[in-house]
């Protein structure tokens, strides 16, 4: 009987043994199927997320995510995660359809027991900030194997930034803090002088070439903001020859290269029946209002001010010519010049007349004073003296009545000077920028855009002031009311707000801004996103990052997809080249509470483009004259740095309400592609 029950244990247990076998068998069996069909997958996933991070660095092959046209992206954060949460994003959406699917044709071919794969991803924003969004990607891939069929899902987070800071992108150059209203005139320099003792710096808004047929060009360019504080910049006003003059503000088809051509000017038509006229010509600040005797007496003051002119060019130079608009409490100083010419031939050039009995022959120029005590200038003191300032000297009205067309004084010529009263002359005197009221809108620096295309539709006659552009409120215009788009192509609103109280560092005081934080510029240096290809340091996929402590870039830093860099203190910068050609990449250079220096290294371009430097609460340094291109905010603007030399380009890629520029400042940033598998029930 013992035995018997041994036997029959036995013989369960070794029918026990035999089905853990068939199963042991079966279940590793379908491990290997499901391992097989796994890497599939996988392999399959890696497919996709290689073509959405080029979609990313490239920011267009798919329009779901980057539309063409005037739509908006649903990654821009102004957006709020519209048309992004519950996103389905297949193969087909990519412009690159084709070769993905013969992408997975070719994994299929590796794999003969695959029979179908299908791959998908589904969206889901988990925070919308107006200057972020962050979520989850869950890639779905279904296949067919052995005619068993498996999913496996890939979740990978993202966030989206609007990597242009708005509305600062807008901005050439944005100045949160001034100073004295005079602290940009440093440069002195004489009527025929090439350069003074200190260089200019020239901010140039657009790449567009100057035409003086389309007054809209300030829509398309990078504007100024200089603080809310008064500021007042002194124009060049050495001859139209010399390469600094800023007279081409007048006289924008005008150029010369010779220094001895006549000054460009408007005349009147003739007053009264007499065959004067009133000509006029603005001259900027120069040392020979002071030093020169005529043109000081034409002042009839010294006027110290007028001796430096300003190292800050808003509109370019007469080679490059690129008016735009500006906000603040800007305003230009510059002289007026006005001379009575005898123009008997009705010309508008000055006749030569004889002025002494040898025969002396002078052009018949003779300037109005300014008049600086109204109650001198009245016929009983017989003021002003109108004579020419050439030697010898001809009084007009003394000695000019042998000429046709010469009243006997010039109470004949101004009714309401005859009558006792200066108004008339006071109208036609040389004047300042600054002797006009602000309702005439003359002394803002928004008036000479104005002077730039006056005569476009007025056959060609100069008017000062020149009939407004901009609507009211723009000479000046303080900034306190400002919005993007104004009347432009792109749908929505942007921005609207003070200028005067914006804060350019709050977007990057919010953790979820960022998609990497590094806690020193040495940890950067060695596990950041820089890579080194052919011995240049390149940035070559979406990057939003904050870097604690200071930050030091490499020389010759070349960006190929957006990038944002913020360091907590100071950042010096060698320079950054350019993307190579085909490649639309900028780089966002933010120092939050330090400055950002420029200093190239010996041999090196002092170069900085395709970049937005900010330094929200500090300012930008450098000793050597350089070459910006982008924009430029900061808190306040050395003059004596700017006096340095170099030049700013706005970089029209940077224009917010230009619907392709929005859509290319978005930083599209996927999150770490781990091999974790979600498995669904």
């Amino acid at each position: 009987m013992v035995v018997l029950g041994l036997l029959t244990v036995l013989s369960f247990l070794f029918l026990f043994l035999s089905f853990q076998s068939r199963q042991f068998r079966y279940v590793t069996h379908r491990g290997i199927e499901e391992e097989e069909a796994f890497q599939v997958a996988r392999v399959a996933a890696d497919i996709f997320w290689a073509w959405l991070q080029e979609v990313a660095r490239t920011r267009r092959g798919c329009d779901k995510l980057f539309p063409e046209g005037e739509a908006v992206s649903p990654l821009d954060p102004a957006a709020r995660g519209r048309g992004l949460d519950g996103l389905r994003l297949a193969a087909s959406d990519f412009a690159a359809a084709a070769r993905l699917e013969e992408a997975w044709q070719a994994l299929k071919a590796k794999f003969p027991g695959v029979e179908t794969l299908q791959v998908a991803s589904t969206w889901s924003v988990r925070t919308a900030d107006p200057d972020f969004l962050s979520g989850r990607i869950i890639l779905a891939v279904d296949l067919t194997a052995r005619q068993r069929r498996h999913r496996f899902e890939f979740p990978r987070e993202f966030r989206a930034v609007s990597s242009l800071p708005r509305p600062f992108a807008k901005f050439t150059l944005f100045v949160r803090e001034g100073g004295a209203a005079e602290r940009f005139n440093l440069i002195e320099k004489g009527f025929q002088d090439d350069t003074g003792d200190t260089r200019p710096f020239y901010l140039y808004n657009t790449d567009e070439i100057y035409q003086a047929s389309k007054p809209d060009l300030w829509r398309t360019s990078g504007w100024v903001f200089l603080g809310g504080a008064s500021v007042t910049l002194n124009l060049d006003g050495s001859h139209p020859g010399r390469r600094e003059s800023e007279t081409f503000i007048f006289w924008p088809t005008l150029y010369t290269d010779d220094p001895g051509a006549e000054l460009p000017y408007a005349c009147t038509d003739y007053l009264g029946g007499s065959k004067l006229r009133v000509r006029f010509t603005p001259i900027g600040a120069m040392r020979d209002w002071l030093t020169v005797g005529n043109l000081r007496e034409t002042l009839m003051e010294e006027l110290p001010r007028l001796r430096r002119c300003s190292v800050l060019r808003l509109f370019g130079d007469r080679r490059r010519q690129t008016p735009t608009r500006v906000f603040g409490h800007v305003f230009a100083e510059y002289v007026l010049y006005a001379t009575l010419i005898y123009d008997a031939n009705g010309d508008s050039v000055p006749d030569h007349i004889q002025v002494d009995p040898a025969g002396t022959m002078h052009r018949a120029i003779f300037p109005l004073p300014r008049l600086t005590r109204g109650d001198d200038y009245l016929p009983q003191y017989g003021l002003p003296v109108i004579m020419t300032t050439r030697v010898p000297p001809f009084f007009l009205f003394l000695q000019g009545h042998g000429l046709p067309g010469v009243p006997p004084s010039l109470a004949d010529l101004m009714p309401a000077y005859a009558a006792g009263a200066p108004s008339d002359y006071l109208t036609f005197m040389t004047k300042l920028a600054s002797d006009f009221t602000l309702a005439s809108r003359l002394p803002s620096y928004n008036a000479l855009y104005d002077q730039m295309f006056d005569g476009a539709t007025t056959g060609g006659r100069k008017s000062f002031p020149a009939p407004a552009i901009f609507p009211e409120g723009n000479y000046p215009n303080p900034g306190t009311a400002v919005r993007l788009p104004e009347d432009g192509p792109r749908a929505g609103e942007l921005f609207r707000g003070d200028l005067t109280v914006l804060d350019p560092a709050a977007p990057y005081r919010k953790a979820g801004f960022f998609a990497s934080w590094y806690e020193s510029a040495a940890v950067f240096a060695t596990q950041g996103p820089i890579r080194i290809r052919g011995g240049v340091p390149v940035i070559d996929r979406p990057t939003v990052a904050m870097i604690e402590g200071p930050l030091e870039l490499p020389d010759r830093l070349q960006v190929e997809a957006p990038v944002v860099l913020v360091a907590r203190q100071g950042v010096t910068v060698r320079s950054v080249v350019g993307p190579p050609p085909g490649i639309d990449a900028h780089l966002v250079l933010v120092s939050l509470e330090g400055d950002i220096t420029i200093a190239p290294l010996a041999g090196s371009p002092a170069a900085v483009r395709g970049t937005a430097l900010l330094a929200p609460n500090g300012t930008v340094r450098w000793a050597v004259p350089v070459d910006l291109q982008g924009c430029l905010t900061v808190r306040t603007l050395d003059p004596a740095i700017l006096g340095q030399g170099g030049s700013l380009t706005w970089d029209r890629r940077f224009d917010l309400t230009d619907p392709a520029a929005a859509r290319r400042g978005i930083a599209l940033v996927l999150g770490p592609n781990l091999p974790h598998l979600l498995r669904p029930e």
